[in-house]
């Protein structure tokens, strides 16, 4: 899917399965979150067990608005469905539990590069 007919189908808190190959969509991703034309997006899961270039991973490190990002072995079609089943325990307005999870994440992360 081009990034075109991608971004309109974006849905608020969102969290967005992209093969970690496709790095128009994963840049045009976290371009719509900073925009406020666009809904925000909760989180990236990278499937199909590719990640990103480094130039793309330079990008996602050097956001004014980070966002929670995971890489997974299985094929999207796959991630999509695993992540459409999983029941929620974290909402939006408990900040302590998104603060922690981020943090945890982010350390990481930084343990991989």
């Amino acid at each position: 899917m081009q990034l075109a007919n991608y971004l309109p189908r974006m849905q608020e808190d969102c969290v967005c399965v992209i093969p970690g190959d496709r790095g128009d969509l994963i840049v045009g991703t976290m371009l719509a979150n900073i925009s406020p034309k666009y809904p925000n997006v909760a989180g990236i899961v990278l499937s199909a067990g590719f990640l990103p270039e480094r130039s793309i991973v330079n990008l996602m490190d050097g956001s004014q608005k980070p966002l929670p990002i995971l890489a997974v072995p299985t094929g999207t079609f796959e991630t999509a469905n695993k992540v459409a089943n999983i029941k929620t325990r974290i909402y939006p307005a408990n900040q302590y539990k998104i603060k922690l999870c981020l943090d945890l994440l982010k350390e990481l992360l930084m343990q991989k590069h």
